[in-house]
């Protein structure tokens, strides 16, 4: 499969359109509410969880740490890149949000490359 040669890069990229996601429903809300760290956390996992499962299942099994080490790259490429691109705020502290976010997905990309690994493993043995 083609796929499998650029899935570092594919991960990569995933992870930033990911987090991109969850920063624009942040800023532009979906009501008056305002955003919490539980709010962050819940859209970190829900944009990062299927993501490293996928990448994980599909990545060979000599390159998973990097596939792991590009979600968290392409996560904080991506708060750069939204901090860098937002012209209507004052965002010089980007780096700490870059930490925050990286932080806030840790436990979603760990679990979803675990479960990606099992599952694949399981597959192999089956032979399905």
């Amino acid at each position: 499969m083609p796929l499998k040669k650029h899935m570092l890069r594919i991960s990569l990229v995933l992870a930033m359109i990911a987090i991109n996601l969850v920063l624009y429903v942040d800023a532009h809300g979906l009501g008056k509410a305002e955003s919490s760290f539980s709010a962050l956390f819940l859209g970190c996992t829900l944009a990062m969880l299927p993501l490293a499962l996928l990448t994980t299942f599909y990545n060979p099994d000599e390159k998973q740490f990097l596939n792991i080490f590009a979600l968290f790259c392409g996560v904080a490429l991506g708060v750069m890149l939204n901090a860098f691109t937002d012209f209507g705020n004052d965002r010089n502290l980007f780096p700490i949000e870059m930490a925050i976010f990286t932080l806030l997905s840790a436990p979603a990309i760990i679990t979803g490359a675990a479960a990606g690994i099992i599952t694949r493993r399981v597959v192999r043995r089956t032979g399905t």
